[in-house]
């Protein structure tokens, strides 16, 4: 709960949206009610690394 649109983008591996959000000023460590940031939803369970998530880093996002 209390996710923002690029929470959403993220866990769902949209990276153009992600991308667009990112361009709009979107704070990319974020955290949700339960101390998620986007880079740890696009990374997903199985901590498996993917484009969302190597696009996020790039961007600036840190591990958390």
């Amino acid at each position: 709960a209390g996710n923002t649109a690029l929470h959403t983008a993220a866990s769902r591996r949209l990276s153009t949206v992600v991308q667009l959000l990112a361009d709009s000023g979107a704070n990319l460590n974020t955290q949700n009610e339960e101390g998620q940031t986007p880079l740890a939803m696009a990374v997903g369970r199985g901590r498996t690394e993917n484009s969302t998530a190597a696009l996020l880093r790039r961007l600036g996002a840190e591990d958390r």
